[in-house]
């Protein structure tokens, strides 16, 4: 009786909707995930088990966040509509003890350091609340929480909170189902949403044409150079050991977007990810490296000007690729139909943001701001761009995935996945930006058909219910675009090439990562390797060459590593 009072008073309060009251019940009742679409409420959820079982003054409560960026978004949701006056703390990704509060408000990793720490005592917890429930696998952060929760002994009312419970591949949806549930002790459900969002998908053509082999490889050296000089200004190994490791992201700005969006990227966005990386560090630097952080970000800025220097103005002459192109003709045609209508445009890689955001700001005469996650935009930054867009100031934004989840941003109409990606949770959540009564959909790179047949699977799973004949794995996108889409390389290991260290490399024409081999010339080479036999001990391994088969800058003699190799088939004797 008390249980249910509790849920018709706090419904009554909070003018809940009725799957919200259904989600309320199930967890005011026991542990409870809940599975419910992007704007649907779920925090509005989390709010009213925190008013309705938090004892104040004898325990705390938690509510877990995957990003710093959502920290003070969901600490003030929380601040300005609970009905029972919480006290809410923001805990700081500095260190020390936890802040003072009824309701304590931090990233996963903070939890975890105060839960190991002792400064978190589990026996003290009411309520805990893992926005994003779904990290909650393996080794994450999400998942150690809830191990040091359950080893203290502590019995909190646990409530995980999700769009798509599936982290990952589309395997064994059930396992997976069964064994969230039993990392946090509780009981999916999937309240019934009435008038759920429903949104129109459509696919975008676009020409597909690479840069060749020789180009990029030229690219690559002049940015070799570009950086070293540019460098040489602070003379800091902290900033060149940042440009070294971004360097290797320029070959798929370039295959993406171009020589404009490599122009752009080396000239803007490079830094702006560099200065990003180099604040996260001393925010977790010890002592002894702190002093030598903070003196190298004081130097980036001489050196981020020299770059600017040294790269000039773009030459009228540098091209975007033909993905790009129809990007920008799509996004003119949404404005020029609807010009007060905002625009969201998915990327999965950081480095394609500020450029792809500079190209179409260029090119549609409107305001454009890109956002990316704490590791490569400063906070001030990332809040800037999205109350611009927020207010109507910047029509168009440019995201990586950090937008896909929690972070709140305006309703928008149109929605643009310009990437691949492989998660069916990413197109539940993508998507569920798009919130306007004809919300429209883009994919460039995914087949909306399989992606709806992939959620109703999640959702079934998720639901309890039997899965159709079709099996999930048969919607599992991760082996890449189709057939027709994905590029072929000749067999073998080629002629003269200098061939680096083996190594875990991107092909963008497949989106799909894979090991391999760079050349200095640009070509790249291609390792496949099969396991076969009793108990599949036996390895072959088949190679193959990206770009031209003769090199063009060495001829280097065969190299010892592929000795035995079948030149015609590329295939290596088994070991």
């Amino acid at each position: 009786e008390a249980l249910r009072a509790a849920v018709t008073d706090h419904a009554a309060r909070y003018s809940a909707w009725p799957h919200q009251v259904e989600a309320l019940r199930s967890a005011i009742e026991q542990n409870t995930i809940v599975n419910m679409p992007t704007g649907t409420g779920k925090t509005l959820v989390a709010l009213m088990v925190l008013d309705a079982l938090h004892r104040k003054g004898e325990s705390i409560s938690l509510f877990v966040v995957n990003s710093v960026a959502l920290v003070p978004q969901q600490a003030r949701y929380i601040r300005t509509h609970t009905k029972s006056n919480l006290q809410v703390a923001e805990m700081s990704s500095e260190g020390g003890g936890p802040a003072q509060g009824d309701v304590l408000v931090g990233t996963a990793e903070v939890f975890r350091r105060c839960l190991v720490g002792g400064q978190i005592v589990p026996s003290h917890l009411a309520v805990v609340v893992l926005d994003e429930a779904h990290y909650a696998v393996g080794k994450h952060p999400y998942a150690e929480v809830m191990a040091s929760v359950w080893a203290g002994q502590g019995k909190p009312r646990v409530l995980g909170l999700t769009a798509s419970f599936l982290h990952g591949k589309l395997d064994a949806p059930e396992a997976k189902r069964d064994s969230l549930e039993a990392l946090l002790r509780a009981r999916m459900v999937v309240p019934q949403v009435d008038q759920q969002q429903e949104h129109s998908f459509y696919t975008v053509p676009w020409e597909r044409c690479q840069l060749e082999t020789e180009e990029i490889a030229e690219y690559l050296r002049y940015t070799d150079q570009l950086l070293e000089q540019a460098g040489m200004v602070a003379n800091s190994w902290e900033i060149n050991g940042n440009f070294a490791k971004e360097k290797q992201k320029v070959r798929a700005v370039l295959e993406s977007l171009g020589p404009l969006g490599w122009h752009y990227h080396i000239r803007s966005g490079l830094g702006e990810i560099v200065h990003a990386k180099l604040q996260n560090k001393v925010a977790y630097a010890d002592p002894s490296t702190k002093d030598h952080l903070q003196q190298a970000l004081h130097m980036l800025p001489a050196v981020l000007l020299e770059l600017a220097r040294l790269m000039g103005q773009p030459d009228p002459g540098l091209t975007t690729t033909g993905k790009v192109d129809a990007l920008a003709e799509l996004v003119a045609n949404l404005r020029h139909q609807s010009p007060q209508e905002r625009s969201l445009i998915f990327v999965q890689r950081v480095a394609l943001a500020a450029p792809l955001a500079i190209i179409l700001e260029r090119r549609l005469g409107c305001r454009v701001r890109h956002v990316c996650g704490v590791q490569a935009m400063a906070d001030a930054t990332r809040r800037a761009h999205v109350e611009e867009f927020r207010r109507g100031e910047a029509m168009v934004l440019v995201a990586t995935a950090s937008l896909e989840e929690g972070l709140d941003v305006p309703d928008c109409r149109f929605v643009i996945r310009y990437d691949w990606f492989a998660s069916a949770k990413s197109h539940v959540q993508g998507a569920g930006r798009a919130r306007h009564r004809d919300a429209q959909v883009y994919y460039f790179e995914n087949d909306p058909l399989v992606e709806e047949a992939r959620r109703d699977v999640v959702e079934t799973v998720a639901r309890r219910g039997k899965l159709d004949a079709l099996e999930p794995q048969q919607l599992d996108p991760t082996a890449g675009p189709p057939k027709a889409a994905q590029a072929s390389y000749a067999p073998g290991v080629g002629e003269g090439h200098q061939w680096g260290p083996e190594a875990t490399l991107w092909d963008y024409a497949v989106n799909a990562s894979f090991r391999g081999a760079e050349c200095p010339c640009g070509a790249r080479l291609h390792i496949v390797s099969r396991a076969f036999g009793r108990g599949k001990k036996k390895k072959e391994r088949m190679m193959s060459v990206e770009g031209s088969f003769v090199c063009t800058q060495f001829t280097a003699p065969m190299d010892q590593r592929f000795a035995g190799i079948d030149l015609e088939t590329g295939v290596m004797p088994p070991t």
